[in-house]
């Protein structure tokens, strides 16, 4: 499909979470790369995404299945 980019590029689009002060800007760019990827890499997206929390952000998602996203 036409404007779609490599898994690869969309994780660099990622940045880090704390929960502090950079949430909107965490959301931000977690939606645009879902929506800039295939639909068979938003799993492995979504658990690179993952490993962007820390923190205050982590402890909110630790338990949270996010396989069914």
């Amino acid at each position: 499909m036409p404007g779609k980019i490599p898994l690869d590029k969309a994780t660099l689009m990622i940045p880090t979470c704390t929960g502090e002060r950079d949430v909107y800007q965490f959301i931000k760019a977690c939606d645009l790369a879902c929506s800039a990827v295939e639909k068979e890499d938003l799993p492995i997206l979504t658990k690179f995404i993952n490993t962007k929390l820390f923190d205050q952000a982590l402890n909110v998602c630790r338990y949270r299945d996010t396989s069914r996203l």
